[in-house]
């Protein structure tokens, strides 16, 4: 079987067994073959219910990345267990990842100053407390990026005397994911498992392979790069929005054009929510802070955010087909907050 007729079994198969099936007729693969499917009449819940419940709640700050749970991998690794066992099951993976504001409120918590903390914080964070989720600080390492000097050599002494901010809440938020949750469910206290060295020990190893190597840096300046190619496709689509009162879909011509000729990137999602923002008044939440009337230099910051926040899925993805520390890391929501 061609790899192309395993693609067209994949897609028709309706169960974890019939991928199963579709996978092992190929015979022989590749062990870095790898695929991403849908099943979209099988049910894995592999999320409890009465989080779910609160996920799609109004008073919260999580973001599901996917809109469907039914996103599933498959790979040799993932086969030889579902023979080996006999049970046709998908394993999952999935984390919560941070922004910069989220980070900054786990700082917060961690050490105890929480006086300007909205409900809504107080309700995720619980949450967070209270389910063995795994974390990732990716997100939130690479937004923070732009404010490091990626030209420069960094050594770890010289890195947390520049960059204190980063470096205290990348401590806090390994002392929060060693939260003892057994503790906290039954008791409703906080008592954190790794001790403040060990936590800065984890932190120091981190920041010394994404910002003292030089393999690191240029992974950054990668990212970097992709967050300022949306930041221009972001300029164009406010710039197309507020210019005239045209239909929306003269104004998507007009954006198609400014990716062509000024991105020089197709972006098929975001185009997408653009054409949303420019059909819906208000229909788009992220947008909303942005109108006619505000100072440009403010527009100019905001879009920037705005940027880094659709940056994240475009990260999120690369992580899926990399990989992480199981077969495949699947971020099924990530926290931040909307500008």
């Amino acid at each position: 079987m061609q790899t192309e007729e395993l693609l067209y079994f994949l897609s028709k198969a309706n169960s974890p067994y019939e991928v199963g099936m579709a996978w092992s007729m190929m015979g022989p693969i590749e062990d870095k073959l790898r695929a991403i499917i849908t099943l979209e009449h099988f049910s894995n819940s592999f999320l409890p219910d009465t989080f779910i419940k609160v996920l799609y709640s109004e008073d919260n700050d999580f973001i599901s990345y996917l809109q469907s749970e039914n996103i599933f991998f498959i790979d040799n690794d993932i086969l030889k267990k579902m023979i080996t066992l006999d049970k046709f099951d998908i394993p999952i993976d999935y984390s919560v990842m941070f922004d910069t504001n989220y980070a900054s409120y786990i700082h917060q918590f961690v050490n105890n100053n929480t006086n300007n903390f909205k409900n809504e914080i107080f309700k995720s964070i619980d949450i967070l407390l209270r389910e063995n989720f795994q974390y990732d600080y990716y997100f939130y390492l690479v937004e923070n990026s732009k404010a490091l000097d990626l030209e420069l050599h960094y050594d770890m002494d010289y890195f947390k005397n520049m960059h204190q901010d980063i470096y205290e809440n990348l401590v806090s938020l390994e002392l929060f994911k060693s939260t003892d949750e057994k503790l906290y469910r039954e008791k409703g206290k906080v008592k954190y498992i790794l001790s403040p060295i060990e936590a800065r020990q984890n932190v120091e190893e981190l920041i010394g392979k994404l910002f003292c190597t030089q393999e690191g840096k240029d992974h950054l300046k990668q990212l970097r790069f992709l967050q300022k190619q949306l930041t221009l496709f972001l300029i164009g689509v406010f710039q197309i929005h507020f210019s005239s009162n045209r239909s929306p879909q003269k104004k998507m011509k007009e954006l198609f054009d400014f990716m062509n000729e000024k991105v020089g990137v197709y972006y098929e999602r975001e185009a997408m929510v653009a054409y949303k923002y420019f059909k819906e008044k208000g229909g788009v939440r992220i947008f909303r802070k942005i109108n006619k009337d505000t100072a440009p230099q403010k527009i100019l910051d905001l879009i920037e955010n705005l940027a880094w926040d659709f940056t994240a899925p475009r990260i999120m993805e690369f992580l899926m087909r990399f990989g992480g520390v199981s077969s495949f890391l699947f971020h099924s929501s990530y926290l931040m907050i909307l500008v």
